[in-house]
């Protein structure tokens, strides 16, 4: 409640809630859209929701592709508008690099086929080694990293090229935004 942020700080903000939102709304498989605001919630500027119809126990893989491409709004939409961008993707970023990393390491999700390269986090007071043991080869992880970054890259032109396509939804959302700061 005391935090005060500056009148340009509030439009990135603005910007970067509406580009979540309009990815979330124009993409086919996320859940459904439920609020939106730019209003100070803790260390964030801003925040954006999606809440599920029904409880779901498992994730395909478009819908975890559009889950990144969601994250990605708010810094597409910064770039777009200001050709600049904020700290505040930090945290978007860390969250689309989980879900791409789970891709590639935990469900087969990529070209590496389906295999679990997960290193395991088994106690060390269990039998196992305190260090974790070498579970692939060093041309392995390269390869898992460019796993990542492809599904990363793909998934960020991807939401680039909806956001530019739909630049008009983008500035009518973040100015009625601007405007009502919650939505």
């Amino acid at each position: 409640k005391t935090m005060i942020i500056t009148p340009e700080e509030k439009e990135m903000t603005s910007y970067h809630e509406a580009g979540h939102t309009l990815l979330n709304l124009l993409l086919p498989k996320t859940d459904p859209f439920h609020k939106v605001t730019i209003i100070p919630r803790g260390r964030a500027l801003g925040v954006s929701w999606s809440l599920p119809e029904k409880e779901k126990y498992s994730q395909t893989k478009s819908e975890m592709l559009s889950r990144i491409n969601v994250c990605f709004g708010g810094l597409i939409a910064e770039r777009l508008k200001f050709n600049d961008q904020t700290s505040g993707v930090s945290n978007d970023l860390v969250q689309a690099t989980k879900i791409a990393r789970g891709m590639v390491r935990r469900f087969g999700m990529s070209d590496l086929g389906p295999i679990d390269y997960n290193v395991s986090s088994e106690h060390p007071y269990l039998g196992r080694d305190i260090q974790n043991p070498k579970e692939f080869s060093e041309s392995t992880a390269q390869r898992i990293d460019l796993e990542v970054e492809k599904i990363m890259n793909s998934s960020y032109e991807d939401g680039k090229k909806l956001i530019e396509d739909n630049i008009d939804k983008l500035e009518l959302l973040a100015k009625t935004l601007l405007e009502k700061e919650t939505l």
